[in-house]
């Protein structure tokens, strides 16, 4: 998947026992100026999750995603790095909902 550009899309959803790295990224250095609502379920290693903290920076610096109101990382052993990411990420005082579930 590579970065793409939409003025259109409200919702994306990935959700995945094995996230790859390329897909987080690819979402991560998107243009979505319009999307709301992000979930994206990364997954575990040994079925292709392979992404870090570092991959998904830029979803929570948020600049690329000025309307987002709802963000969700799910099914990661990385939820306690997301979460101490989060406290301090510029996307998480314009959101209305956050989903930190099933981690590992």
């Amino acid at each position: 998947m590579s970065p793409f550009r939409s003025d259109v899309l409200k919702v994306l959803r990935f959700e995945s026992a094995g996230l790859p790295v390329g897909v987080v990224r690819a979402v991560a250095a998107s243009e979505l100026p319009d999307l709301e609502h992000l979930d994206l379920w990364l997954g575990v290693e040994f079925r292709g999750g392979d992404a870090t903290i570092d991959d998904v920076a830029p979803v929570l610096d948020g600049e690329r995603l000025p309307s987002l109101r709802h963000l969700g990382f799910q099914n990661t052993p990385m939820l306690d790095e997301l979460a101490a990411a989060l406290a301090s990420a510029p996307v998480v005082a314009r959101l209305e909902s956050l989903a930190l579930a099933w981690g590992r």
